[in-house]
């Protein structure tokens, strides 16, 4: 069987990452994009594992978050995983935009969901996608193909 032409993701160098977090730094309204791609490209979780995160997935006290099996492609990928300081920064600012959005509880999640329609949050379900922002944010940066997911596999510097 001939193997797929299509490529399989790529890494950001140094100077792509820093062009892409200044980019997501722009604009306020992009700040829920900006600090899910700080937690994804500093734990290498990806994006459903991020997305799905709750309120009690987060051990600020320990520097952890905690993978579910909701956000897991499978049952290896469920673990604890260390916080470095800019995963922390970004998750205590998740965490605290989360809580202006409404969430409270325990099961709610870390980033709440936007009805786009009524412009509201509800913090019982997860933000599905940042299409807009994200495909906003690469093109600013220069990076158009770049994807959500290759940041999980993005080396730190």
């Amino acid at each position: 069987m001939p193997l797929s032409k299509e490529s399989r993701g790529s890494v950001l160098s140094p100077e792509d990452r820093t062009k892409l977090f200044e980019a997501a730094q722009a604009k306020p309204h992009w700040q829920a994009a900006f600090l899910f791609d700080m937690i994804s490209i500093n734990t290498s979780a990806g994006p459903k594992e991020v997305a799905t995160l709750r309120l009690k997935d987060v051990d600020l006290e320990n520097r952890l978050i905690v993978v579910q099996p909701g956000g897991a492609k499978n049952v290896h990928r469920v673990r604890p995983i260390p916080l470095n300081q800019e995963a922390f920064q970004a998750v205590k600012l998740a965490v605290a935009r989360a809580r202006e959005l409404g969430a409270c509880e325990p099961d709610h999640y870390l980033f709440p969901y936007l009805d786009k329609r009524t412009q509201t949050h509800d913090a019982t379900r997860y933000q599905t996608t940042f299409k807009t922002a994200w495909k906003r944010i690469r093109e600013k940066a220069g990076l158009p193909k770049f994807r959500l997911y290759d940041l999980r596999t993005t080396q730190l510097p």
